[in-house]
């Protein structure tokens, strides 16, 4: 497997848990007072935005993958240095936006805001470690992982 389709999937799986959690969230809460009701229409919409709004931070992470898989590291230091490199892509993700559209907003406040997002790709990461570690440990790409 290439960093390309390790990042690609590790970003899919992040995408889809912060998806789910925010329909969670937002279902249970509604819920509590009194307003429970399916959201499909919202679910695609914020799935589609979130793809949207998420690509810079794939590419970003694309890019630290690759530095990351390439340093001379110990397996459990890359691995460390991924999470962060991911958590790292979303924030620069988010201060280019902000900045593009909301520059008044800029301040660590509103960064923490968006802690799903860091939780979810944390979480995907963990569970792509096996696939992650497959990964640094491979010496030549057949096409079969």
């Amino acid at each position: 497997m290439n960093f390309f389709l390790h990042t690609f999937y590790t970003w899919t799986v992040s995408i889809l848990l912060l998806v789910i959690g925010l329909t969670g969230y937002t279902f249970f809460s509604s819920a509590l007072y009194g307003q429970a009701g399916w959201f499909a229409p919202d679910l695609f919409s914020t799935l589609f935005f979130i793809m949207l709004a998420g690509s810079p931070s794939f590419l970003i992470a694309w890019a630290l993958l690759f530095c990351i898989t390439t340093s001379g590291f110990a397996s459990s230091e890359k691995f460390f240095l991924w999470i962060l490199a991911a958590v790292a892509s979303i924030v620069m993700n988010l201060i280019l936006l902000l900045l593009f559209f909301a520059d008044e907003i800029l301040n660590l406040e509103t960064l923490l805001y968006f802690w799903p997002a860091y939780l979810a790709a944390i979480v995907a990461i963990a569970f792509r470690a096996k696939q992650f570690f497959f990964l640094i440990h491979k010496t030549i790409n057949d096409g079969n992982l």
